[in-house]
């Protein structure tokens, strides 16, 4: 403070100390239910001079002022204070309405000087307790000013958020659901499932009333409330080019690669393929970086549910071979349904008869769906992400720019994969209803191939295109890779500007080491995601995270940059592409089958169209297949760089965060443009479509 008399305020003027002020307090509550029940709220403003605006009463419980936004306003007087360092809020237990409180953040003006000053809270403020929130509240744990309130916020945090081990390899979960993560829109997401489930029943009649007929009979399953997939109709989905497009553009983008050399399973010769690869030999097209493969290996094995109504599953594990013509076009040109070449596992070829092709073609999608919801989309985001928030939130306090910057990007995570544990992935559950491979066989092939994930590589997308050999120059109308490296390399320059406001790789004033190094909650964050998984409170067992010699730290803004952009381009991209064109690839049934009936074709006969209704799944099982489908594509949160709730209010920081904004825009607009040139557009790596979070 000034002297004892009197005081600059911010433009200039002398203000008495005992001179009492007005403020504007702007209260954000937080998106929680019961999150604006009445209550006396007392604050005070505090400078680390030991001086005090005085206690100040912000909302009355028979006076309540809330506009309906989930903010309100509150006026009141109190003592000028020239330096305005951090605010107490307490809640008066006076009152009958004696329920926790969430607060989001509390914004405070001065009416007398200008001065606005900015309180982030997120969390929920209880009875008999005080809190207390620096202005702007972010700091690494060596600027902390009250550094043991924020050990003893990480100690609540740690009792908070128990990681436990998922059981039988599968990856770690949260052990309870914490009240701060609950699903805000739970409600509505149930009454989503009931409202659904009502849809089914009203159209019970008119679809299940008798079997499929012939195939243009699927066209019939469509409604105002199911409408029809736009890249799809009765004929397109049985043509080559389309087929080969969805490994492309469709729901599972990232399993393609190059082929350098034909698999050693695979029992096909050269002379077999020579006609559908233009005229060129097989060697030739491969030197020339035209063939690529699909080899769904990881799915040998991989038991499937319990028999229904009688019918035993079965579950391929197909080897696609495809070959980029001249038109651009990826077709594909061999397909072995299983691992091991016979007799009795033929390698299908696009001259075989038509309905024996479009036989192949179906199991191989089988598989490739298959692999897709319990991989791509279940095990390597919603899975993999929520051990990564459970530690994060275990050893980040919430003041740690970090925390702040991740924070966005685990909204619903937790309560969403809370949600699917008891609807989804349980026994009965959704997956047993429509997938062949059921719950079971969703977790087989999770704890199978999560082991083989590692940071580095499928978690950074530059690298994972590179080991894939499908850079840009390769594969055409690889739509997904082109899209999603300018959302990556966006996210990486946003991630790398935020940490420059923070840290510096220069030795600090008092060590030799880095300021990234000397974060002890950075580097006990690092230890809890590359630690052993273990039963209970262990790490996330990430590999592939770049570290120090030491293994378990690091010591770069660079080495952080990376494990950042990894994580926030994995929850919002990396799962947008897998999730999103869900019911526009498998509204259709036939165009990606979750599940089929029968054995798949053990030889060349010539199959009918009658052959492939019997195989495609019943209409009961292809609804519920489409209920699920259009839930799951809904979206129900903010986009990318749009976040729910503020957590950067820091000025450099909330510059870099405009900047991204910015460039998500332009992006947005490049895809736009891209996509009227494109025969088929794809919009699922666009930020028009991506949200910010797995919050579905």
């Amino acid at each position: 403070m000034a002297s004892d008399q009197q005081s600059v305020g911010l433009n200039g003027e002398k203000q008495e100390d005992t001179e009492p002020v007005e403020y504007v307090f702007t209260v954000h509550l937080g998106h929680k239910r019961n999150a604006d029940a009445d209550k006396n709220v007392w604050v005070s403003l505090n400078s680390h001079f030991g001086e005090t605006s005085g206690n100040v009463l912000l909302e009355n419980f028979f006076r309540k002022d809330f506009d309906g936004d989930l903010r309100y306003h509150a006026r009141a007087t109190g003592k000028y204070l020239y330096d305005v360092d951090y605010i107490k809020l307490w809640l008066d237990t006076s009152l009958p309405s004696n329920d926790a409180w969430h607060v989001h953040r509390i914004d405070a003006l001065c009416k007398a000087t200008g001065m606005r000053l900015k309180f982030p809270f997120n969390m929920w403020i209880k009875p008999n307790q005080s809190y207390t929130i620096c202005h702007l509240a972010t700091s690494i744990p060596t600027h902390d000013k009250f550094p043991g309130k924020r050990e003893q916020d990480l100690c609540e945090a740690r009792k908070t958020y128990m990681l436990v081990d998922g059981m039988d390899g599968m990856p770690p979960q949260i052990k309870k659901l914490p009240s701060d993560e609950e699903y805000d829109s739970q409600q509505k997401a149930t009454l989503a499932y009931e409202g659904l489930d009502l849809a089914k029943n009203a159209f019970w009649d008119k679809v299940l009333s008798a079997k499929w007929e012939k195939l243009s009979d699927l066209k019939d399953v469509y409604c105002k409330i199911f409408p029809k997939p736009s890249d799809v109709n009765p004929n397109i989905w049985q043509e080559d080019s389309f087929f080969g497009s969805q490994r492309l553009v469709g729901a599972n983008p990232s399993v393609i690669q190059q082929c350098t050399k034909v698999p050693s399973q695979l029992g096909v010769k050269a002379d077999m393929l020579k006609p559908f690869l233009e005229g060129m030999d097989l060697k030739a097209a491969i030197k020339a970086k035209r063939i690529f493969v699909v080899d769904y290996n990881i799915l040998e094995g991989v038991p499937c549910a319990p028999p229904y109504k009688g019918k035993e599953w079965k579950l391929c594990a197909p080897i696609g071979l495809f070959f980029v013509n001249k038109a651009k076009e990826l077709m594909p040109i061999a397909i072995q349904l299983f691992q091991k070449p016979s007799k009795t596992n033929p390698v299908f070829l696009p001259s075989d008869p038509k309905y024996t092709w479009m036989m192949a073609k179906l199991w191989f999608n089988h598989a490739d769906s298959t692999y897709q919801e319990s991989y791509a989309h279940l095990g390597s985001t919603h899975l993999l992400m929520e051990g990564i928030d459970v530690v994060t939130h275990r050893n980040l306090a919430k003041t740690h720019p970090i925390f702040k910057l991740l924070a966005p990007h685990f909204l619903y995570l937790l309560a969403i994969n809370t949600l699917a544990r008891t609807m989804l992935i349980n026994p009965g559950g959704f997956v047993d209803k429509i997938m062949s491979c059921g719950q079971v066989g969703m977790r087989e092939i999770i704890r199978k191939q999560l082991p083989n994930w590692r940071m580095d590589t499928q978690g950074t997308l530059p690298n994972d295109l590179k080991n894939r050999k499908v850079e840009a120059d390769v594969l055409p109308r690889y739509y997904f890779r082109d899209d999603a490296m300018l959302v990556y390399e966006a996210i990486k320059t946003y991630v790398e500007k935020y940490v420059a406001v923070y840290y510096t790789d220069k030795p600090t004033p008092d060590s030799t080491l880095s300021a990234v190094y000397n974060d002890s909650e950075i580097q006990a964050w690092i230890k809890a995601l590359v630690a052993p998984i273990q039963p209970t409170n262990g790490g996330c067992g990430l590999k592939g995270v770049p570290l120090d010699k030491s293994g378990d730290s690091i010591s770069t803004t660079a080495q952080l940059t990376q494990i950042l952009t990894s994580i926030i381009f994995t929850c919002s991209v990396g799962h947008a592409v897998v999730n999103f064109p869900q019911y526009e690839q498998y509204g259709f049934q036939p165009a990606a089958p979750l599940s089929m009936s029968g054995t798949p074709p053990t030889n060349k006969t010539a199959l009918t169209e009658e052959d492939i209704m019997k195989a495609i799944p019943s209409k009961e099982r292809t609804l519920t297949e489409m209920l699920l489908m259009k839930l799951l594509s809904t979206r129900n949160t903010n986009l990318l760089g749009n976040f729910e709730h503020i957590y950067i209010v820091d000025p450099p920081a909330v510059a870099v965060v405009n900047m991204f904004r910015d460039d998500l825009k332009k992006i947005a607009a490049t895809i736009e443009n891209r996509n009227k040139e494109r025969s088929t557009p794809y919009h699922w790596a666009s930020p028009k479509y991506i949200p910010n979070a797995i919050s579905i």
